[in-house]
Formats: structure tokens, C-alpha cells, sequence
């Protein structure tokens, strides 16, 4: 009885994980219902198979003592049941990490179906938007308006975050499964070739940027592939100046907002150039004020929304009354971190930025041999995909959320099968 319940949970934990990547662009509701369930068929086949030694180890006890820290800040906080939504449950994305790595280890072609399930979505989120871009709706009815594409995940307008955070996970994905060279290095031309162009038009200007850093660390890292950063180079240069000299929207999104943003052209007033735009600046300054009060623990998660209405945070742009600094989160990672989890709960993500950037740099200075070429490749891609989650001069979402989270912590669970495969198995 007890192997006919592990076989049934073992399919049905395989089954609910490879059926991720599709929940992921319906939004957040589907895909975190299956990190939820998903994560208490690990929990019961980690009894059933008494692997407890996945929870038995560094890893895993930093990330759920920090889950813990997380729990107790939000429960000696001003609104204990508002924070308690964004750390109560946090401690699902790392058991999604470590079912993962169970999954990759213990599963016959889980890659393989895993990458088939993402290349598959992924190629559908590209069609669609060249569908909405060149027709006017996409494939679910949902309208171009000219100034924003946003494909598949309508007002939610994350397509471009979704492309370029995701690019590097599945070109990772393509390399570890297909083993034909010209196969391997065909998919990866098409889609960055035709993944830049949907970013642009996405008018997500954070989104372009990981993408340039992807590319930068592609052809710095990614050994032998010569032909194929050659043919990406010219025509990512192409696909930039074919985009901007046709649309002017794109254009003027992309370049001439960002520059009166940026006030480059002093065209705002005399202040110099901004961090980013006056709204970004009235934010972090509120952000920066709250944190001085708070530094040490913070002010507990997704309290910044509330926190920042009081008076004596209020910060208000002198170029516009009504621009201020109160918003739903501090529109940064790191900024976010230090004023709702305060010094003591952004060392750890600041430890991890620096472990990813040893292991990158170590990578390009210290060449590993013609045999593990392969091998490395997917290994430098997952770690690139983590950076851009952890690149900390940009604005971003809320760190605490959800859809965004099981993003963040897919290619962890990749990265760490070696891992546990290594030590325990």
C-alpha cells in the first residue's frame, strides 16, 4: 500500500511541476496553487522515502531560518495579518527548490519533458505577441494599444519581464536536453532573434536592459559557440535599429522618454540627471526615510504601502505636487529589502549577488576543458538567470511577489541538483 501511495504521488508531483511553465503565464493564482500542492506531495514522498537529508543541510536550513527571521518581523510589526500574506507561506518557494532538485534526480527524462513543456510555452507567448503586434489583438482577444504590447498577460504588462527573465532559464534548458550542435545553436539564434524585437515593443525598459545583460554575459561566458555569437551580435544590431527606425512608438518609449526621465537634456529642471525618473527619486527617498527608523529589522513585508502615508514620510517632487513617494513597494529589490526586512534581512540576498558574481568571474578567468564544455554552459546560463534576478541598479517588482518569486527560484532548484545529487545520493 505504502508503494502504490509513492508511485501515485511520484506521477502526480512529476506531472504538476512540468505543468508550471503553462500555469506561469496564466498569472499568479494557477501557478502558485501548483507550487502549493506540488509542494505537499514532496513533503509526504520525503516521509514515504525517508530522504529527510534534503532538509538536512546548509542550504536548506539558511533559507527556511530565513523564512523564519521573515515571520517573526512580521508578527512584531504594525500590521502583523498584512505582512503575515508575504511571509507566513514564503517557505513554499524553497521546498519548489528542493522538489526540484528531487525531481531532476529521481525522475526519468524530468529534463526533457520540463524543457519540451517551457520551450513550448515560451514559443507560444513569442507567436502570440507577433500576432498582437501585427494584427492588433492576440490570440485571446486582448487589444495592442500602440504604446505598450503586452501579448498573453494583458493588463498585467509583463510581457517583456517574462521574456528576458526567462531567456537565459530556457536556453540553459535547450543546451543540457538537445545534444545536435546545429540543433542546439539554431533554437538559441531564433529565439533571441526573435525574442529582442517583443521586448522592445513591450515598452519595459528594465526588461531591455536584462536582456542586454544576458547578452553581454552570453558572449563573455558561453564557450564554443563562435558562429553563434556572431550571427546573434549582427542581428540583435539590426533587430535595435529596424525596431526604433520604424516605430516611433518604440522610439519614443524606449529613447526619448527614457531620456526626459533621465533628464539628461535638463528639460525637467535644474537638478541633473535623476536616478532613473522623478518618480523613482520621491520613492527611494521615502524608502530611504523609513529605512533610517528602521534599519536593523525593518519594517516587516509588504508594510511599505503602509508605512509611507505616514507624515513624516511623505515626500512629495517639487517639479509635480502630485508625484509622491508612497507607493504599493519601493519599485527596488535591495531598497525594498532594506526598509521592510532591514539590514539583517538583506545580507543574505547580498551574500547570494556575490556568490553568483565569484562564480561567473571565476568562469571567464578560469576556462574549464573541451570535455564538460557542454555541461558548464548550462551550468554559467542558470547562474546567469539567477543574476538577472539579483542585479540590483534597476527597478523592479515586489520582491515578496508571488508569480514573480516562482521565477526567481526556478533555476535555483537546477542549480542545486548537482548538489544534492552529489552529497546525499
Amino acid at each position: 500500500m505504502v508503494n502504490l501511495f509513492t508511485r501515485i504521488f511520484d506521477n502526480l508531483n512529476k506531472l504538476l511541476i512540468i505543468m508550471l511553465p503553462p500555469a506561469i503565464i496564466t498569472g499568479p493564482f494557477l501557478s502558485d496553487l501548483i507550487v502549493s500542492l506540488s509542494g505537499i506531495l514532496f513533503l509526504l514522498l520525503i516521509i514515504l522515502k525517508k530522504k529527510f537529508k534534503y532538509f538536512k543541510n546548509i542550504i536548506s536550513f539558511s533559507f527556511f531560518l530565513y523564512c523564519l527571521y521573515l515571520i517573526i518581523i512580521s508578527a512584531t510589526s504594525e500590521n502583523n495579518l498584512l505582512s503575515f500574506e508575504s511571509s507566513l507561506f514564503y517557505f513554499r518557494f524553497g521546498i519548489l527548490v528542493l522538489n526540484i532538485a528531487y525531481c531532476i534526480n529521481y525522475y526519468h527524462k524530468f529534463l526533457k519533458l520540463f524543457g519540451l513543456s517551457f520551450l513550448l510555452v515560451f514559443l507560444f507567448v513569442l507567436i502570440d505577441s507577433y500576432f498582437q503586434l501585427f494584427f492588433g489583438n492576440n490570440l485571446l482577444g486582448f487589444t495592442y494599444a500602440k504604446h505598450r504590447l503586452t501579448g498573453i498577460f494583458g493588463e498585467e504588462r509583463v510581457l517583456g519581464s517574462y521574456l528576458s527573465r526567462c531567456l537565459p532559464f530556457l536556453v540553459a534548458l535547450i543546451i543540457i536536453n538537445v545534444k545536435n550542435t546545429i540543433k542546439v545553436e539554431f533554437l538559441i539564434f531564433i529565439l533571441i532573434f526573435t525574442s529582442l524585437p517583443i521586448i522592445i515593443f513591450s515598452g519595459e525598459r528594465t526588461a531591455l536592459f536584462y536582456f542586454i545583460l544576458f547578452m553581454i554575459l552570453f558572449f563573455l561566458l558561453i564557450t564554443n559557440s563562435s558562429k553563434l555569437k556572431l550571427y546573434i551580435f549582427f542581428t540583435s544590431i539590426l533587430s535595435f535599429f529596424l525596431v526604433f527606425l520604424l516605430s516611433d512608438s518604440a522610439r519614443d518609449r524606449m529613447i526619448n522618454f527614457t531620456t526626459y526621465q533621465l533628464n539628461i537634456k535638463n528639460e525637467l529642471d535644474s537638478g541633473g540627471i535623476r536616478v532613473f525618473s522623478v518618480q523613482h527619486e520621491v520613492i527611494y527617498s521615502t524608502s530611504l526615510k523609513i529605512f533610517r527608523d528602521n534599519y536593523v529589522f525593518g519594517i516587516g513585508p509588504k508594510l511599505f504601502r503602509e508605512v509611507c502615508k505616514k507624515d513624516k514620510y511623505i515626500t512629495l517632487s517639487k517639479l509635480d505636487a502630485s508625484i509622491n513617494g508612497c507607493q504599493t513597494h519601493p519599485h527596488n529589490t535591495y531598497i525594498q529589502l532594506l526598509t521592510e526586512t532591514g539590514v539583517v534581512g538583506t545580507i543574505p540576498l547580498l551574500f547570494l549577488l556575490l556568490n553568483n558574481l565569484n562564480t561567473l568571474i571565476k568562469q571567464y578567468f578560469f576556462r574549464v576543458d573541451c570535455s564538460k564544455i557542454h555541461l558548464n554552459n548550462y551550468r554559467i546560463l542558470l547562474f546567469i538567470s539567477t543574476l538577472i534576478t539579483l542585479w540590483p541598479f534597476v527597478p523592479n517588482g515586489n520582491f515578496f511577489n508571488n508569480w514573480l518569486s516562482i521565477i526567481y527560484f526556478l533555476p535555483i532548484g537546477f542549480i542545486l541538483s548537482d548538489y544534492f545529487k552529489i552529497k546525499y545520493d
